[in-house]
């Protein structure tokens, strides 16, 4: 799945990837020009959406729902 994300995101041009030194199987992956200018844009509504959501719960209770979210994540991909 990942993989794919990152074909999407290089095909747009928003990132560019190079072979890890140490290990070839590995990619280093940098944003672009283009791909700076668009986390620029959309990172501040993120930041606000995250907020929205995370209003009315306690810190514990996201980190909670969080960590219960990665575990299921982790059954489901690895």
């Amino acid at each position: 799945m990942t993989k794919r994300v990152l074909d999407v995101l290089q095909e747009k041009g928003y990132i560019t990837r190079l072979p890890f030194q140490e290990d070839k199987r590995y990619n280093t992956i940098f944003l672009t020009p283009e791909g700076e200018k668009i986390y620029t844009e959309l990172s501040p509504i993120a930041q606000e959406t995250l907020e929205e959501v995370y209003a009315g719960f306690s810190k514990e209770e996201i980190e909670q729902c969080l960590d219960t979210l990665n575990r299921i994540s982790k059954k489901l991909f690895d």
